[in-house]
């Protein structure tokens, strides 16, 4: 079983903080243009975090990937303090998702900078995403 999930940023800097900090590295991915890490999970799954966007395109880069069907388990929106407009992208692709009726699970974290971001806070972040996709497919 595979578990995907995508880290939207407009910012690199941040997304790089958030893999580093939650998983000590990464690699880059050159399909997606942005950055993964793959574990192995017990019982023989996989999760693989992918992270890209860049400023204006969130919400095309992940309408695209999710009307293509790819697998996206929870979408994490990782957006710098006072950006506004990706603050709206993040709006607009909740509301389409709900439009589509997709069971994707999106969360918000907004930071003040790469510095604002510790291990723990980076945990909690994707954990409670994986709380709500879990709570999403459990509903009848």
């Amino acid at each position: 079983m595979l578990m995907r999930y995508l880290v939207l940023s407009p910012s690199e800097e941040i997304r790089h903080a958030f893999l580093g900090t939650l998983f000590d590295s990464f690699s880059l991915s050159s399909k997606a243009k942005g950055e993964q890490v793959r574990l192995s999970l017990d019982g023989g799954g996989m999760l693989e975090v992918v992270g890209v966007g860049e400023a204006g395109n969130l919400y095309d880069t992940a309408r695209t990937l999710l009307s293509r069907s790819v697998q996206i388990d929870g979408i994490l929106m990782l957006l710098p303090s006072g950006d506004e407009s990706s603050w709206k992208e993040a709006q607009t692709l909740a509301a389409w998702t709900d439009r589509k009726g997709l069971k994707v699970p999106i969360k918000t974290l907004v930071l003040d900078d790469r510095t604002s971001l510790d291990k723990e806070a980076a945990r909690r972040a994707l954990l409670a995403l994986m709380d709500d996709q879990e709570r999403i497919l459990s509903a009848p």
